[in-house]
């Protein structure tokens, strides 16, 4: 309906009258901006925010949806002057009418932005944000600096994420305000004090979240200043994603969160970590493979063994007797060797054992054996050393354990519970007494105590 439709010589239903009302406010009322004190602030379950807007002589219901908001939207309080962008809009049912906030802004916001434009123009003038003048952040670093608040959720996050992703890196904290008056010379001086005794291969400069004004301190001309001259790359993880503050533009790096500042400095460090533990993976997978292998191969020695002997028979060779003897003895003895460390060999035995079918072809059979069996016995005595080595780690990484474990116990058990000082008591039918109800005046109890036992009456 139309307003048009309304000049008919006709009455009108409550609900014609307000749909006109409310196809005339959305045609003539919109994309407003008013100012005015918040009054009666009230968000809902749905995320919603209903509110007054008023000033001295008058007030207009407000109502900002979920879906208008943005993370780092700034949220109002009682009291508080804002300027509001949006729409007026009828609500049919009750027939009233209220602005649909698109955007809010603490009157005294606008001006920080304008202000900050201007020096992000001035300081971009300088150069200070040219891609060529940024430092790479090193892959491998070994020290870590961290300039920001010594207490609070960033601090904590980052040495976590540290913790996990890089536990061999050294951290150093350069404690200092994070917003406030003198912020900005506290956090410019302790970036300046990294840079005198230059211990750190990469600084993290920044904080967590919070309003406009509490970030301004990432912005000032001294923070500025202090990150361009810095010889140590810097990383600005300030806020969160949509903060921006011009610490951003003259660092090195920018993070959009402080934990993800910590993510960018240890990024070459946590990649090799994964392609290693990968690689190890494979090469366990790998040997495994080649183990099970060998260990089937292993049935295939004995004829091995019989081939030879039959070759080295074949030959005739001054006191083939003893010769025969000694071959036969070396033989039996490497193949129990080599059976009982079959489970240690990761080299491909097949392919020893097809080296071993070749040679047999050859004509100077004799020499060159012996020649495999020396070098097999001396592989396999290196192999041994290592077995015994393992075994022995082994063994005593195992009683270490076994002693914790037993420390561990031990403090448990109720002797040394009781060697604390502490006692347990029991009832007359030997049942433990927990609480006062468990017994009455004129029971006998027992009392166990570290060195003994006392027996006692309750009394009144």
């Amino acid at each position: 309906m139309t307003l048009d439709n309304a000049l008919i010589d006709k009455p009108l239903k409550v609900s014609e009258i307000n749909k006109i009302i409310k196809e005339t406010f959305r045609q003539s009322f919109y994309n407003l901006t008013i100012e005015g004190e918040v009054s009666g602030f009230k968000p809902s379950a749905t995320g919603h925010w209903y509110f007054t807007l008023k000033d001295k002589e008058s007030q207009i219901s407000a109502v900002m949806f979920r879906f208008s908001r943005t993370p780092s939207s700034y949220i109002p309080q009682n009291g508080d002057m804002v300027t509001v962008y949006g729409n007026i809009d009828v609500y049919e049912p009750r027939g009233t009418y209220q602005i649909i906030c698109q955007r809010i802004v603490r009157q005294g916001d606008g001006e920080i932005l304008i202000e900050l434009e201007k020096r992000k123009q001035y300081y971009q003038s300088l150069g200070y944000f040219d891609i060529e003048n940024k430092k790479s952040i090193p892959k491998y670093p070994t020290r870590i600096g961290i300039v920001t608040a010594s207490n609070g959720a960033a601090i904590e996050d980052m040495l976590n994420t540290l913790k996990k992703r890089a536990p061999s890196l050294d951290v150093v904290i350069y404690p200092c305000l994070v917003q406030g008056e003198s912020a900005a010379e506290d956090i410019s001086n302790q970036i300046n004090n990294a840079n005198l005794i230059p211990m750190c291969d990469v600084l993290i400069v920044g904080r967590g979240g919070g309003s406009k004004e509490d970030l301004l301190c990432f912005s000032d001309p001294l923070v500025i200043e202090a990150i361009h001259n810095s010889e140590i790359p810097v990383i600005s993880a300030v806020g969160h994603e949509v903060d921006y503050s011009l610490s951003d533009y003259v660092a090195d790096v920018r993070a959009i969160t402080p934990t993800e500042g910590a993510v960018i400095a240890t990024e070459g460090i946590y990649s090799d970590r994964v392609k290693l533990k990968t690689i190890s993976n494979e090469l366990s997978q790998l040997i495994k493979n080649i183990l099970l292998k060998s260990q089937n191969s292993l049935s295939a020695l004995s004829d091995v063994k019989a081939i030879m002997l039959t070759k080295v028979n074949s030959y005739h060779v001054p006191s083939p007797d003893g010769v025969n003897s000694m071959l036969n003895h070396r033989i039996n003895s490497s193949l129990i060797k080599v059976s009982w460390l079959y489970d240690l060999i990761s080299s491909n035995i097949n392919d020893k054992i097809k080296d071993y079918c070749h040679t047999l072809e050859g004509d100077e059979l004799k020499p060159l054996i012996e020649k495999k069996i020396i070098n097999n016995e001396y592989n396999i005595n290196n192999l041994s050393k290592d077995l015994s080595y393992l075994i022995r780690a082994k063994v005593k990484d195992k009683e270490q354990e076994l002693a914790a474990t037993s420390k561990e116990l031990s403090a448990l058990s109720p002797k040394e519970v009781l060697k604390r000082g502490y006692s347990i008591v029991y009832s007359k039918d030997g049942k433990i007494i927990k609480t006062s109800a468990d017994v009455k005046v004129n029971d006998q109890i027992t009392i166990d105590l570290y060195d003994g036992k006392l027996n006692a009456i309750i009394g009144e």
